[in-house]
């Protein structure tokens, strides 16, 4: 009987062991990937961690895209201002277009009217 108390004692010891070997590999990878997102350059954040295996995690973190809140909205405004100057470009285009259609058509009906002798009008200003 006491030998079932002493393996459920040490059972429950590792698990409460591996439990804060496994909090602490979350903790470091959270530090790494704030490290990460915080801009640090690679080299130097694989010079702060000594051991090999938390060197690979933070490998890994640089795979991962680093998300800068001032860079995303610097990106979205630049691609909405290249929206809207491209929108405004097409706009503009399309009204010198209209422009010029009016115009001809204009000119054309007073040269046809002046060709049927429909308008006997001097080309005096």
């Amino acid at each position: 009987m006491k030998i079932i108390f002493l393996l459920l004692a040490l059972s429950s010891a590792n698990v409460l062991a591996n439990d804060q070997v496994c909090k602490d590999i979350g903790d470091k990878a959270q530090k790494i990937m704030e490290i990460r997102q915080g801009g640090t350059e690679l080299l130097d954040a694989v010079e702060m961690y000594k051991s090999q295996d938390d060197k690979e995690m933070v490998f890994a973190a640089y795979e991962v895209p680093r998300y800068d809140t001032l860079q995303a909205i610097t990106n979205e405004l630049d691609a909405f201002n290249t929206r809207a100057y491209q929108a405004v470009k097409i706009k503009s285009d399309e009204v010198r277009a209209a422009q010029a259609n009016a115009i001809d058509l204009f000119k054309n009906k007073y040269i046809k009217r002046c060709i049927l002798g429909e308008d006997t009008a001097s080309t005096e200003r």
